[in-house]
């Protein structure tokens, strides 16, 4: 149905009126999109690893060898801790840890006003194939152990290769209670099915 106007409006009001109407019926679709997906949030492209259409995604971490989470206290049973979070979930992916994966963790000081933690991934273009990623946790923040877990749940989910959320109690969230939230939740589940062209 073609939009009508009052009559006497200038042809700039019109195109004004349509424009408004144009950015808000996008807004609205994308953060209705955004919400939807962990994955989405942002709208920027991020690669993801290959996957068949059936089964599981697999991923092999690995420790840096310069930056080693084993040269600070806690910090293995804390990746250990959200690798085994986001496998017991429905998500599909399963991570393993040997000494040869494609996808690096660590830790080291990035300053108490720093962030959390930092992933970074490496991709293939225009395939957008993610070949390896590498992920840190700041130890420069002082966080209690359940907290640390909570952040490396939520960079392990970058590693998947999904982007935050707004959703709550989403582990992917950045606003989450870091205290409360400590593992993938429906959002992240949903977020990772979708990045990999599954139904949530």
């Amino acid at each position: 149905m073609p939009l009508t106007f009052p009559r006497g409006r200038s042809p700039v009001t019109r195109r004004a009126l349509v424009i408004v109407v144009l950015v808000g019926a996008f807004w609205i679709s994308f953060h209705v999109a955004e919400r939807a997906s962990a994955y989405d949030q942002e709208g920027h492209v991020f690669c993801k690893y290959s996957y068949s259409g059936s089964g599981l995604v697999y991923i092999v971490l690995r420790d840096d060898p310069d930056f080693p989470p084993s040269g600070f206290t806690g910090i293995p049973q804390v990746y250990s801790a959200a690798q085994t979070g986001w496998n017991i979930s429905p998500a599909p992916v399963w991570l393993t840890h040997t000494s040869s994966g494609e996808a690096w963790i660590g830790a080291y000081f990035m300053g108490s006003d720093g962030p959390y933690a930092h992933t970074n991934d490496y991709c293939t273009w225009p395939s957008q194939n993610r070949y390896g990623s590498d992920t840190y946790l700041n130890m420069s923040r002082y966080l209690s152990t359940t907290e640390r877990e909570s952040v490396a749940s939520h960079e392990l989910g970058h590693v998947v290769a999904i982007r935050h959320s707004y959703e709550s109690p989403a582990v992917m969230n950045v606003s989450r209670n870091r205290s409360g939230t400590y593992g993938p939740q429906s959002d992240d589940v949903c977020g990772v099915k979708a990045r990999y062209g599954l139904s949530c």
